[in-house]
């Protein structure tokens, strides 16, 4: 058994797309990657301390720029599937 797959295009010029075999029945999941910058503000952050990794703290609505005074901790984005992506380590950001 081969399966069925659909196409989708999207043009470069923002004009639509074009579709081969797609109904109004299909869904699609789009990610989209965002630069994290020291002013980013970042919706929930997990700080977690190098020396003393009991040393842990979440953080709303907040950007690494505000705590950038303490390079004793490593911060991470907390995903809304409860993983954490490392973020800044070090006293600079991960890339």
């Amino acid at each position: 058994c081969y399966g069925h797959y659909s196409k989708i295009y999207f043009s470069n010029d923002g004009q639509g797309l074009y579709t081969d075999g797609v109904t109004d029945k299909d869904t699609f999941t789009v990610e989209l990657e965002e630069e994290i910058t020291e002013d980013t503000v970042i919706p929930k952050m997990v700080c977690i301390c190098r020396k003393n990794q009991n040393e842990t703290n979440i953080h709303y609505s907040r950007s690494i720029g505000q705590f950038l005074d303490n390079e004793d901790f490593n911060y991470y984005v907390l995903n809304d599937d409860d993983t954490l992506t490392l973020i800044w380590r070090d006293g600079k950001l991960v890339e």
